[in-house]
């Protein structure tokens, strides 16, 4: 055997691969418009609710919200708009108005995601 290389599992010499040369891809990450950077941060501040109210009865309402919240995400990113998805309505009403309202902490996010509409 010489420098360069190894031995196989099967006992056979093959070389030894050069990693200098070993050419490293970085997947393609898409650029976010303001519209569905807005849906993501609004998406995180539901995702930290429904975690805090893990196991109690309210975690079920807060993970129907966080779906809600998906398909806003979805509909910006396809449609370049959350109108298909909300209609007329406001997105505290798409959510779920009461919901909204005994979480205030994702008012914020949900102003500056139909800001960005």
């Amino acid at each position: 055997m010489n420098a360069g290389q190894t031995v196989g599992a099967t006992g056979t010499i093959r070389p030894e691969p050069d990693l200098r040369w070993q050419v490293r891809f970085a997947p393609m990450t898409r650029l976010r418009t303001p519209l569905e950077a807005a849906a993501g941060k609004l998406i995180a501040a539901i995702q930290k609710e429904w975690g805090i109210e893990a196991g109690e009865p309210g975690a079920a309402a807060s993970e129907n919200v966080m779906y809600a919240a998906h398909e806003l995400l979805q509909a910006a990113s396809k449609f370049g708009s959350i109108v298909s998805v909300t209609g007329p309505g406001s997105v505290s009403t798409f959510l779920d108005e009461q919901w909204v309202q005994s979480h205030p902490q994702v008012l914020p996010y949900i102003a500056a995601l139909e800001a960005a509409q």
